[in-house]
């Protein structure tokens, strides 16, 4: 293999391979990304079994071949190159040959036919969907995903199709947040209409794709057993989550009693009262009455604080406890100033979202202390 390609879109790809790649593993091959010269073209694939990056670069192709090198070296090394043409060829002992002006290095490799190359399919049916609105609904749900690997359906972030909607849904059993987006000129559609799970990693690196450029287009699409996003230069294809995820709509709670509270005096008073709570369970109360809301916490470390702001509230007196972190996850996902809080009981799941935005509602348990 011999080439000469551009720095600055060879560092990007091999930016997002960075974190694709398994660093913690016995398996060395899995360190290493593969490189592919052909067609003048160069193909750049990493994985971890789980999640797997094809990037495609335009290159001047001298001779067409293969290598594999540390992910890591690699990316190191070209990023601190400057931005002009670089000239790689593997040798015959597996090691790849950078150059760039006088600058001159060799990068230890193995050999390419160790590499568990995959093939990562091309989806006839793509919808595309802009890159914005993908990033919006991501946002508002994966600070819920759950940490506890034993049910699987909870480590990632449910996705799926009704009518002209799409919607993501993420829990850990004491949150639940669901997030629509309204989305047009459906192509493929019918791939997400029986919902999808798509593992915490996955959503990472769908983040990490998209992140550069919110007004980007991009290309979505599934089967049986992967869910695929595509930008110009790169695919990533993500294992599934192989699991049922739970009839989230019955968990909807139906509450009576309505509390509109400004959002940036909540969060606020939250942070400040948070302060003085434990550690261990971040509890702080909610006192609704009518007109005000006083918020409090008390703990043996620390002491006690109290804070109270304006309430529009109509319902009988209650206070709640709740976990300050999940309140403030979801207010700084609520894009409107008035925040409605809907009520039924202190021992109930309360619902949460911006007034008159039915597209984005959060369900929170109340603590028991």
């Amino acid at each position: 293999m011999k080439i000469i390609i551009d720095q600055k879109p060879l560092v990007s790809i091999l930016s997002q391979a960075q974190t694709v790649v398994e660093k913690k593993t016995n398996s060395n091959q899995l360190m290493n990304v593969f490189l592919k010269a052909q067609n003048q073209t160069l193909y750049v694939y990493a994985t971890d079994l789980e999640v797997s990056l094809v990037g495609e670069i335009p290159c001047e192709v001298t001779q067409e071949g293969i290598a594999a090198v540390s992910a890591r070296t690699f990316y190191d090394v070209t990023r601190e190159l400057n931005d002009s043409k670089i000239q790689l060829v593997r040798q015959d002992n597996y090691w790849l040959d950078i150059r760039q002006d006088r600058f001159h290095s060799k990068i230890i490799g193995i050999s390419p036919e160790e590499y568990p190359v995959f093939a990562l399919n091309q989806p006839t049916e793509w919808n595309e969907f802009n890159g914005n609105k993908l990033k919006s609904l991501i946002q508002q749900t994966d600070y819920a995903i759950s940490t506890d690997n034993s049910r699987a359906f909870l480590t990632g972030v449910y996705f799926e199709l009704n009518d002209t909607y799409f919607t993501m849904v993420a829990t850990d059993s004491f949150r639940l947040s669901i997030a629509n987006q309204k989305t047009d000129q459906l192509h493929g559609a019918n791939l997400f209409k029986t919902g999808i799970i798509i593992p915490k990693k996955g959503i990472s690196e769908i983040k990490k794709l998209i992140e550069d450029n919110n007004e980007l287009m991009v290309n979505i699409s599934t089967d049986a057993t992967q869910f695929y996003i595509k930008k110009p230069g790169i695919t990533l294809g993500i294992r599934l989550v192989e699991s049922k995820f739970p009839p989230f709509k019955k968990l909807i709670p139906n509450n009576k009693y309505s509390a509109v509270v400004n959002k940036n005096a909540m969060m606020t008073a939250v942070k400040r009262v948070a302060l003085f709570s434990s550690s261990k369970s971040k509890a702080i109360s909610f006192q609704f009455e009518n007109e005000k809301m006083e918020i409090t916490t008390t703990s043996y470390e620390l002491g006690d604080a109290v804070d109270e702001i304006a309430l529009n509230y109509l319902g009988p007196k209650m206070t709640i406890t709740y976990n300050s972190r999940y309140i403030l996850d979801i207010l700084s996902n609520i894009e409107e100033q008035e925040v409605e809080f809907m009520l039924d009981s202190a021992e109930k799941a309360t619902l949460i979202r911006g007034k008159n935005n039915p597209n984005f509602i959060n369900i929170v348990m109340p603590m028991r202390l």
